[in-house]
């Protein structure tokens, strides 16, 4: 519905929280399947690259160095 409010692809996918590429794909599918079938599959998305394990080593290691003065930096994938 967020297309008929007036948001391409990029505004959807940074509403979203996914990629424009992903917001592509599935009004591709959508416009292909319609409606009723598009709504009847399910999609289950946002696969971790990492466990949770590793996830938290990484953002501990960031509070660390941020407690001691370092300055943090980072940069979202596209």
């Amino acid at each position: 519905m967020l297309r008929y409010n007036g948001y391409d692809n990029k505004a959807m996918a940074e509403r979203l929280g996914i990629s424009s590429t992903r917001v592509t794909h599935l009004v591709g599918e959508y416009f292909k399947t319609g409606l009723e079938e598009y709504s009847r599959i399910k999609h289950d998305g946002n696969h971790r690259n990492m466990s949770e394990e590793e996830e938290n080593e990484i953002l501990t290691s960031f509070e660390k160095k941020a407690k001691s003065g370092q300055v943090m930096s980072y940069r979202l994938s596209p």
